[in-house]
């Protein structure tokens, strides 16, 4: 999944300032209002409106996947139809595709990179709560919102670049999220309520980032974290009466858990009430110079 060129990218990335970043050698800018700034000139005007509504009559499940950049980017329910998505943008000649292929929800921009004009591009994505969904998301120099609460989410991927995203859920998943899988560089993610969303997997691969995972209140069932990643920060929020495992911790790395309660035993670290706990987050470790906080 790595690439040297992606790499090159971060590097540039990491001595950055504010909310600047280079995609595909032109520079953008995220602003708070929902518009960016991005290289060269591009033809804006005023603001256009593009909707689209799928019934999924007959549909037992759909796979979500969404390939969308430089926009603010809205994900929540809808309780009428399977898909309502509408997008408001500036931007001249952009076509918003959303297409129905059998079970498969496909959500895409046209939009190419030019322009140094402040642009709007916001889109508003609604998914049935009816039936169980497989997300797969792929963004780049996006600010996001996703309200996963209500859905029936099965699978849930995604991967995001330079973009700044919340997720959350603030019901209890009616499925079993079999797998959270994240791939992020240079941005910021922040899971809240992660203990609803019923997740058994979580794989994250990070480069140049910041996660915050809260898992809220209450987790449902054991969780086991795959976490590979370099020079990152990561923030994990966990029930107190949740036992925590943690393994591989690399000696370059800085790994700091709540009132320092773990101990070692048989080359992992664990908490003391690891064993009674009547449910656990383990976690593994690859990668150097992470900056971990249990808390």
């Amino acid at each position: 999944m790595k690439r040297i060129s992606l790499l090159i990218i971060l590097i540039v990335l990491i001595f950055a300032t504010g909310c600047t970043f280079h995609l595909n050698d032109r520079e953008i800018n995220l602003t708070d209002d929902g518009g960016l700034i991005i290289g060269e000139d591009i033809d804006t005007g005023d603001i256009k409106t593009f909707g689209e509504s799928f019934d999924g009559n007959g549909l037992e499940s759909a796979k979500v996947m969404i390939d969308i950049n430089s926009a603010n980017i809205r994900i929540s329910k809808n309780e009428e139809d399977l898909f309502r998505g509408e997008v408001k943008t500036n931007v001249k000649g952009i076509e918003p595709i959303f297409k129905l292929d059998e079970d498969k929800i496909i959500i895409k921009d046209t939009f190419n990179y030019k322009g140094i004009n402040k642009i709007y591009n916001k889109w508003d994505l609604r998914f049935s709560d009816k039936l169980p969904l497989n997300f797969d998301i792929n963004i780049n120099a996006v600010k996001n919102e996703f309200d996963l609460t209500d859905l029936m989410v099965k699978d849930f991927s995604i991967n995001t670049n330079a973009s700044n995203t919340i997720i959350r859920t603030n019901n209890k998943n009616k499925e079993i999220l079999e797998n959270l899988d994240i791939e992020m560089n240079a941005g910021n993610l922040e899971i809240r309520e992660l203990g609803n969303m019923n997740v058994e997997n979580i794989g994250i691969e990070m480069n140049a980032g910041k996660l915050d995972l809260d898992f809220g209140e209450k987790i449902y069932r054991d969780t086991s974290i795959e976490f590979d990643g370099n020079v990152s920060e990561v923030d994990i929020k966990i029930p107190d009466n949740v036992g925590i495992k943690i393994s591989n911790i690399d000696s370059l790395s800085n790994i700091k858990v709540k009132d320092n309660k773990l101990k070692s035993k048989d080359g992992d670290f664990k908490t003391s009430n690891y064993e009674s706990s009547p449910n656990r987050v383990i976690i593994n470790l690859k990668g150097t110079l992470l900056n971990m906080e249990i808390k």
